[in-house]
């Protein structure tokens, strides 16, 4: 089998000028990235500056400057952009200049390949994570002046053409799906053969919906802008051309998720236990409801290493759950009340965690808007429902009358239950193959009485007094401060960023806890029998160890002891409480 020989280093060093105009030569020529070339990059990366539509010649659609950008981004430059991955295309193959290690004639196809992936901003993004996302807003202020005025102080001559399209919105729809209207999707193109990296260090390749930092060149050849937003006579997807959709060749990616991106070092965090009071005060509700909602907010599934692939899954129970995670339903009066309830929970966590979206679900277009993801004419079609592991979901159906659902969106409905229940999101693909992906989500249910059984949750509570919610004031910053860093705390504690990519590490239920719970389930049971009452099931059992893992998780522990399982089932007795009021 021929292999490629390595005839030297492809970017280092990274700050030589003289170096950068080659790097996509070389990569196309089938040159290595090399461990040194890939830790240089790492290392020099705060210095190269993000992709955005003011580097692309077009107006910033936010911030206070009023400038009239231009194109600043010399060609072949390296550029440096976070999204996530979107949609996977079929491998691309190409002529490579590398040589062998056994001899070929000059007619010999030297093919090399390449993967295309879409990365796109991350959906429903809220504004400080956006911020996080490109450090901070005051950086990011400070690099647009740099790249849209010259070393004299003159802002750049190129002139953003107003009757031209927007950069990337024949793919990404920025307003339906509330992602950051600076940052851009673009094409990556990635050369996993040619990523030559230390095997402890070893890179997997991406999956569909990561999280990416990436660092590349920018494609700004001729051929790279000749494709049209069709397809062609072989029916092969052709992407809009480059002047809509960037294209950048790889030479560097980091992995990340959510939780990794918001690892705080903070030494002084608040205890879980002030965190759910502060929670239940900002919203006006009881201590239970609040100890509930943060419970459903540290819901995280408990992953295993595929050796395989180096990927870490979900793992299911025989129940065909996802073990760690933990949907909510919170049963309110009447249907005015849900929308109330829905509101202040999405204006509350607007400001504690990074994504979150809200749809109130009714027997009219509503649900029909709630789109599964599906592979339509060679692309992955964006929707609401391509779900980012962390993502927050606010489902209220306080006004659904199943009676009044059509077949569509009776079928669209046992979608959502899935969802809800079993944390997998069903992806339809061409040829009428469906495929479920994990959805590791963080999801609350708002219903009445009367629509408590259209959504089924692991967790059900019931508020039985509104109090003074409709008069909530505006959250105060102290508290939303203190509340996103004890969140971003408790659920960065049991992942570590490595080069590879994320780190899980799952919460350790020690034998002396599994006995006890052992033990006091048997009991329940037996009593229950006595007095002729609901025998407690194995859902019930797993369900307090769930709540056992989560508290335990809210105290940035590796390892759950007895008070989290006396916490779990107390925590349980109480939610079980309000709904038999």
């Amino acid at each position: 089998m021929a292999t490629r020989t390595m005839n030297g280093p492809i970017v280092t060093p990274v700050n030589s000028l003289d170096d950068q105009g080659d790097w996509l030569n070389k990569l196309e020529s089938g040159m290595f990235v090399t461990k040194t070339d890939w830790e240089q990059l790492a290392n020099e990366k705060d210095s190269i500056p993000w992709l955005d539509r003011s580097l692309l010649g077009e107006p910033l659609m936010t911030g206070s400057e009023s400038i009239i950008p231009g194109s600043c981004l010399l060609p072949g430059k390296l550029v440096r952009a976070i999204g996530f991955v979107q949609d996977i295309f079929d491998t691309e193959y190409f002529a490579s200049n590398a040589t062998f290690n056994i001899a070929f004639t000059d007619e010999t196809p030297r093919l090399a390949e390449r993967t295309p992936l879409l990365i796109a901003p991350i959906p429903f993004a809220t504004p400080w994570f956006r911020n996080v996302l490109v450090d901070g807003q005051e950086k990011r202020q400070k690099r647009h002046r740099l790249f849209h005025e010259g070393e004299d102080g003159t802002h750049a001559s190129n002139v953003h053409d107003a009757d031209m399209e927007t950069v990337g919105s024949q793919v990404w729809p920025v307003s339906q799906l509330n992602s950051d209207p600076d940052t851009v999707p673009f094409l990556a193109k990635l050369y996993y053969d040619q990523y030559q990296t230390d095997p402890e260090l070893f890179v997997s390749k991406l999956m569909l919906n990561q999280i990416v930092e990436i660092i590349g060149v920018l494609d700004d050849r001729d051929d790279a802008f000749v494709q049209e937003p069709d397809y062609d006579e072989w029916g092969n997807v052709q992407l809009p051309p480059g002047r809509h959709l960037p294209r950048i060749h790889v030479l560097y990616y980091q992995a990340h998720d959510i939780d990794s991106l918001l690892a705080t070092e903070q030494k002084t965090i608040a205890t879980s236990e002030s965190s759910i009071s502060a929670l239940a005060n900002a919203l006006h509700i009881s201590d239970t409801v609040a100890f509930a909602l943060w419970m459903t907010l540290l819901s995280m599934a408990e992953r295993q290493a595929l050796h395989e692939s180096s990927q870490w899954a979900p793992v299911r129970t025989p129940q065909d759950t996802t073990l760690g995670c933990a949907s909510l339903n919170v049963v309110l009066p009447c249907v005015e009340e849900c929308a109330v309830m829905a509101s202040k929970l999405f204006e509350m966590f607007m400001h504690i965690v990074p994504t979150v979206q809200c749809h109130s679900i009714t027997a009219g277009t509503s649900l029909d808007d709630l789109l599964p993801p599906m592979k339509r004419n060679g692309r992955l079609v964006p929707t609401s429902l391509q779900l980012l592991k962390g993502t927050t979901l606010i489902l209220n159906i306080g006004a659904l009358q199943l009676q009044q659902l059509s077949a569509g969106q009776v079928e669209r409905l046992q979608i959502l239950r899935r969802l809800a229940m079993g944390h997998k999101m069903i992806y339809s693909f061409e040829g009428n193959v469906q495929i479920p992906f994990e959805a590791d989500i963080r999801i609350i249910v708002l219903s009445t009485m009367t629509s408590l059984t259209v959504l089924p949750c692991l967790l059900q509570v019931q508020v039985l007094t509104m109090g003074d919610i409709m008069q909530c004031e505006r959250n105060d910053d102290s508290v939303v401060h203190s509340l996103r860093n004890s969140l971003a705390a408790a659920r960065s504690s049991s992942k570590a960023l490595l080069p590879k990519g994320i780190l899980y590490r799952n919460i350790l239920l020690p034998p002396i806890v599994l006995e006890q719970a052992q033990g006091d389930f048997v009991r329940r049971r037996e009593l229950a029998r006595l007095k002729g009452e609901y025998m407690p099931s194995d859902n019930d059992f797993h369900r307090w160890l769930t709540l056992t893992r989560l508290q335990a998780r809210s105290r940035r522990a590796s390892a759950a002891d007895l008070s989290d399982w006396k916490r779990a089932v107390e925590l349980d007795n109480a939610m079980m409480a309000t709904m038999m009021e």
